[in-house]
């Protein structure tokens, strides 16, 4: 694939999804790129910058210190992500009476059950199909990219632990078996081809 095709296929990211992704501020960011230790933006406008997707995701796979191990804490340690829709689907409606301490507890979300990391598969469904499958080394933090990509349409999201040896093998044998809509790689493409080609015969 030639360097021309892979930007295309590359997402640029806003400052807000790359602080998002990294968890770092913009101050972080600027002062990591003065030092050379953060990939650098491209300007798309006089006040606009925007970031290789794919250099954010191969930067953050040599900083394992902002993807390190669960520590517990009240507060999601640096580098994660709250998952605030395991937080939202365990809380109680409100009620007008006020619970005791005892009963908040019993709906308080395990920290460890929130965090976003691991390497894996994932899987973009909408309604019944999977339209989107790709892998990541960072857990989470990857598929929270696709959340601004308008042009992705998708209502819910699978996880699949995959260790990083195996990941290229299962994910392009999911990729071969589902053709989703959203993969377009050369490999992909062909197979649609081929498989439409024998739908019309």
């Amino acid at each position: 694939m030639n360097e021309a095709t892979e930007r295309r296929r590359d997402n640029l990211l806003r400052l807000v999804d790359v602080m998002r992704l990294t968890n770092l501020t913009a101050g972080d960011i600027t002062a990591r790129q003065i030092a050379g230790d953060f990939p650098q933006g491209v300007k798309i406008g006089p006040r606009s910058t925007r970031w290789s997707e794919q250099e954010i995701i191969a930067w953050l796979a040599t900083k394992p210190s902002l993807c390190r191990a669960y520590v517990p804490s009240l507060r999601a340690p640096k580098g994660y992500y709250v998952n605030e829709a395991a937080l939202v689907r365990h809380a109680p409606a409100y009620t007008g009476r006020h619970m005791s301490v005892d009963r908040l507890r019993e709906f308080a979300v395990p920290i460890a059950d929130m965090m976003h990391g691991g390497t894996g598969l994932y899987f973009l469904w909408r309604g019944d199909s999977v339209v989107y499958v790709g892998q990541t080394r960072a857990g989470f933090l990857r598929i929270a990219t696709h959340m601004s990509n308008t042009g992705m349409a998708f209502d819910a999201v699978g996880f699949l632990r995959c260790p990083s040896s195996e990941l290229d093998a299962a994910e392009r044998a999911y990729i071969d078996r589902l053709l989703p809509e959203y993969n377009r790689d050369p490999i992909t493409m062909k197979a649609k081809r081929a498989l439409s080609s024998k739908a019309k015969r």
